[in-house]
């Protein structure tokens, strides 16, 4: 969970009307996705309610999980061995809670999202992100040898 926003009132001497609170909820398990919502609901209702205030719970679900399928996973990463050479995969690729939608079309059909190494540059969504144009060949090239490998 991270808070990305908090906002209420103007002045520093003021208990403001209201505040509001903006959370990013992510999980790699479904079903501690939904607990985390339903203690999200309990806590903030209780803990304002301690008070006597009220909470307004506006939940809103973003994207699942990004959880790649072993078989394919492995393809990629075999055929990205073959192709680029060990130096080039990372072989020790963590899970990572980044937000994709993607993850729909891993829910219904198998698959691997990959990354392409950009090079020395800024992660992506960042102002600094810098393309970098000599990635596109070697990056259709694996394309290419997954298709072909998986029509053969």
């Amino acid at each position: 969970m991270s808070v990305g926003s908090i906002q209420g009132g103007e002045a520093s001497n003021v208990i403001p009307d209201a505040v509001e609170l903006k959370l990013t909820i992510r999980s790699f398990n479904p079903k501690v996705r939904e607990r985390l919502e339903e203690r999200i609901r309990e806590l903030v209702s209780s803990q304002a309610e301690s008070y006597g205030a009220k909470a307004e719970i506006e939940y809103t679900r973003g994207f699942p999980a990004v959880v790649n399928h072993p078989t394919e996973t492995a393809l990629v990463h075999d055929i990205a061995l073959a192709k680029f050479g060990k130096e080039c995969v990372a072989s020790d690729f963590s899970a990572r809670m980044a937000s994709e939608d993607f993850a729909h079309y891993l829910m219904a059909r198998p698959g691997s999202f990959v990354f392409a190494g950009n090079g020395d540059s800024a992660p992506l969504h960042n102002a600094a992100y810098n393309f970098n144009d000599a990635l596109i060949a070697p990056a259709a090239s694996l394309w290419v040898h997954l298709a072909r490998s998986f029509l053969s």
